[in-house]
């Protein structure tokens, strides 16, 4: 055999190898992402029966100063808070020091977090304190996300894997709920553990097969620092002279963005407020109090929680066609509408008396039924911010529409929970779904904009809609 041949044959042989440890790595990093979002919401059906200290021995006796809505939602903020400032980091870090070692960092941090929140499980505000240590130390799916993009550097496979890394998040969003549900005779407080050995599991799994991009030509020939560098300097300067758009597309980045924010913030009436406290007290603890049995008992209400997520997925396969039938903007305020018309219409279930189990299979069917409808509104504002952002800033808009997603995700059920607290439900509950209309007033000059009118051409852009989909299921 000529030398060449020989050459060709190593280069062959070498060439199977990456590809076959690129799979192996991105097949570790998919159960990674799932078992992580898993593990975050693995006490998300508890969060209600935490906050009553008559439905479960290990209830927290007190969550003073909090009522039971504010206190009920003041548990999954502290998190919240956690990852929205665990975010603004890990991506830049990652940038620095590589993604696999801060992908290992997020893994066994979220595993100490776990076993901490056990042991803090006595206090309101001890677990409270560790759940939001467990945040700070979570926020690798952002660093899972970019990692993927400098495995793919071809734009059809990178769009490929964030559609899969999506759909881990929203089986993980569901898997954790539907371990919740399954060891809750073993204690509220049980789930933690699971989530713990699974966190050890995988952390272990991605030092052993996750591979730094570094490493990896990864198909393209070329180092990540071989690529042509860009002046950074350079791009600011052009910014104002070729790449902003005429002057009204300097106001509309910034327009859908705060009309996704008003929308998540008044979507939160919708779910979870609607789930507890109004599904929780109207089915269960009105009756349990007078020493009556209830409508619902605590398993069947943790069930009511755990197809949620799932209910993105009919969205999700739904939404491309409306962009072409009907364009982003109508798509956007028709969800902002259904999320309004829903909240009134669960509104108003609950206010037929007597209340029955037929009126609560009609509430778990609204909701299961009306989500995927509000829904549309959340999957169609990242693709819009990538159609109308000039290249060298959609990672800038993202970026910013990210963190204030995740605040918003935090602050916004205490805020609707204090106000049910101070006033009543239903109160809280029309005050959001005024919100959510006010969101389609902000978005209807999208309407005037001809990026966002019907197409039948396919335009997009599948990296920016898996985002929107996970932030969609993250809504549910």
């Amino acid at each position: 055999m000529s030398k060449d041949a020989q050459k060709q044959q190593q280069q062959e042989q070498d060439e199977a190898e990456n590809i076959k440890t690129i799979k192996r790595s991105v097949i570790t990093l998919r159960l990674a992402i799932f078992v992580d979002t898993a593990n975050m919401f693995m006490l998300l059906p508890n969060y209600a029966i935490m906050a009553d200290s008559t439905a479960n021995p290990e209830s927290f006796a007190s969550t003073h100063p909090f009522n039971f809505a504010s206190a009920t939602y003041f548990i999954p903020m502290t998190a919240l808070f956690g990852v929205a400032i665990a975010s603004l980091l890990t991506g830049s870090i990652s940038d620095r020091i590589g993604r696999k070692p801060v992908i290992l960092f997020c893994l066994a941090g979220s595993t100490l977090g776990s076993i901490a929140k056990w042991f803090c499980r006595r206090s309101f505000w001890l677990f409270c304190a560790a759940n939001f240590v467990n945040g700070l130390l979570s926020g690798s799916l952002p660093v899972a996300l970019a990692y993927l993009s400098d495995i793919f550097p071809d734009e059809e496979a990178m769009q490929r894997e964030f559609s899969l890394a999506s759909a881990c998040y929203v089986l993980g969003q569901g898997g954790g709920t539907i371990f919740a549900v399954a060891m809750y005779p073993l204690g509220l407080f049980a789930p933690l553990w699971l989530g713990a050995g699974c966190m050890f599991a995988v952390c272990c799994l991605c030092f052993q097969y996750l591979i730094d991009p570094k490493e990896l030509s990864c198909g393209n020939g070329k180092e990540p620092n071989e690529e042509n560098d860009h002046d950074d300097e350079e791009i600011e300067e052009r910014w104002e002279e070729d790449f902003l758009p005429p002057v009204i597309d300097k106001i509309v980045p910034y327009l859908i963005i705060i009309g996704g924010i008003v929308n998540t913030f008044g979507s939160r009436a919708l779910y979870p407020l609607c789930v507890a406290p109004l599904a929780f007290n109207v089915f269960y603890k009105d009756y349990t109090v007078n020493g009556e049995p209830p409508i619902l008992s605590l398993r069947v209400y943790q069930l009511l929680l755990v197809f949620i997520p799932f209910m993105v997925v009919p969205s999700a396969l739904v939404a491309p066609v409306l962009y072409r039938k009907i364009g982003y903007g109508i798509t956007c305020i028709l969800g902002n509408i259904f999320t309004g018309v829903l909240t009134i219409v669960l509104i108003m279930i609950t206010k037929i008396t007597p209340q029955n189990t037929w009126t609560a299979v009609g509430f778990a069917a609204a909701l299961h039924i009306g989500f995927p409808l509000s829904a549309l509104s959340h999957l169609t504002t990242s693709p819009m911010l990538d159609i109308i952002s000039p290249d060298n800033k959609k990672g800038f808009f993202q970026g910013i529409y990210a963190t204030s997603l995740n605040l918003t995700f935090a602050v916004a059920p205490l805020c609707l929970g204090l106000l049910s607290d101070a006033t009543s439900i239903y109160t809280a509950l029309w005050v959001g779904a005024g919100i959510t209309f006010s969101a389609a007033f902000i978005n209807a000059p999208l309407l005037l904009k001809h990026e966002f009118q019907p197409s039948q051409g396919d335009s997009i852009d599948k990296r920016s809609f898996g985002q929107s989909a996970m932030m969609a299921s993250f809504v549910g």
